[in-house]
């Protein structure tokens, strides 16, 4: 069988990793997904297990990419998108030192109150686009700062 070529897309989402193969007409081929969980340690916090998120990923294109041999395809480019929001400190080695912050985490939610009294909110929303909201990094970067400097000061 002579191979065709095909594009994946690789989605990391919030509860789960899809890749998807289409032909470059941008028919839909085949698509694979793997769930995983967002844990809720406590009230206002989410997380996810970063290592969990890759396992999935890795599994999603892996299944998707026998698939796609199986039928002589053969992809030619690849695309990635992922949850929007999320922030994960890494050491200098680019491992994971702690678990994943994703758009649904609270936690700075006091951070960012405070932050909105101040005048220069105005000019953080003018510069920006973006209001402030704990589900933005620097709330979430400044809580880490703030409630866990140890592993702040490790995060390369």
């Amino acid at each position: 069988m002579s191979q065709r070529e095909c594009a994946i897309g690789i989605d990391i989402g919030t509860g789960s990793s899809r890749a998807a193969a289409f032909d470059l007409g941008g028919r839909l081929l085949f698509s694979q997904a793997e769930e995983y969980p967002l844990s809720y340690p406590r009230l206002g916090w989410a997380e996810q297990d970063p290592e969990v998120v890759l396992a999935a990923v890795i599994k999603a294109l892996k299944d998707l990419t026998a698939r796609l041999a199986e039928h002589g395809y053969r992809p030619l480019v690849v695309g990635l998108s992922s949850v929007f929001h999320s922030v994960l400190p890494l050491g200098k080695d680019g491992r994971p030192l702690a678990n994943c912050l994703p758009w649904a985490d609270s936690r700075s939610t006091q951070i960012v109150n405070a932050w909105k009294k101040d005048p220069a909110a105005r000019a953080w929303y003018a510069r920006t686009g973006c209001p402030l909201h704990p589900m933005y990094l620097p709330g979430k970067i400044a809580w880490w700062h703030a409630n866990e400097p140890e592993l702040f000061a490790r995060t390369a």
